[in-house]
């Protein structure tokens, strides 16, 4: 074969791989006009079954809703709901997990004072500031809810009888603010929630200032990387 003869071989060949790759280049683009079209569909689908359930909440249907607004009222002193108050409540009292995010003074606090008087059993509040426990539980003590906080600044004769209240099924306490550090390294604390869960008495856990951990980095408080243990231990708990 002469050298012109094998150069036209290598266009024909070239022009047929050519021909098959803007082929192959066509069917890519219909099924790229395929993934998007079913991309755009489904986002709208998981739009609106986001609203959906982000809507249900704000219903007064629940089986505790009228118990809901007498506390309200007669406990904590309110006339009606805040943005988004009512929506948060019916979540953790429907034992849904729930992000919660509001200014300061927003009443994010009531979102789960009121449902921990809801339930019979306790709810755990995990904050940094000592000071905002303390103040939080002689708010509530004012309105006569039975309400403990566990810390290194607490005495050792206060720690034990909380610990104590923690475990037992008849116990009237119904919220306990701890901080993230007491949690992490008192074995005696988590055995103690151990029990409670376990007789059915832990009704959801409360991660407070959360938002501390991203704004200040993950080492500000580098306990609450241990918080991720209570979702796989407490599962049943909504958080």
């Amino acid at each position: 074969m002469s050298s012109t003869q094998a150069l036209n071989q290598e266009i024909r060949e070239s022009k047929r791989e050519l021909q098959q790759i803007e082929e192959q280049i066509m069917t890519l683009r219909s099924r790229k006009r395929q993934l998007d079209t079913k991309i755009a569909s489904l986002e709208t689908q998981l739009q609106s079954h986001s609203e959906t359930d982000y809507q249900k909440f704000a219903t007064d249907s629940y089986d505790w809703s009228q118990k809901v607004h007498k506390l309200l009222e007669t406990v904590f002193g309110h006339k009606k709901f805040r943005s988004y108050q009512l929506m948060a409540i019916n979540a953790t009292l429907s034992a849904t997990d729930c992000l919660l995010v509001m200014p300061t003074g927003g009443g994010k606090s009531l979102c789960f004072q009121l449902p921990a008087l809801v339930n019979n059993g306790l709810t755990l509040v995990v904050s940094p500031l000592i000071s905002l426990m303390e103040d939080q539980v002689n708010g509530l003590k004012e309105l006569r809810i039975p309400t403990a906080v566990v810390s290194g600044q607490t005495t050792r004769e206060e720690n034990n009888r909380v610990l104590q209240a923690i475990a037992d099924p008849s116990s009237d306490l119904k919220i306990v603010y701890v901080t993230p550090e007491k949690m992490a390294k008192s074995k005696r604390f988590m055995s103690q929630l151990e029990k409670c869960y376990r007789n059915g008495r832990l009704d959801r856990v409360v991660i407070d200032e959360v938002h501390c951990c991203s704004q200040w980095g993950h080492d500000f408080r580098t306990d609450y990387q241990f918080l991720g243990v209570l979702k796989t231990q407490f599962s049943k708990a909504p958080i």
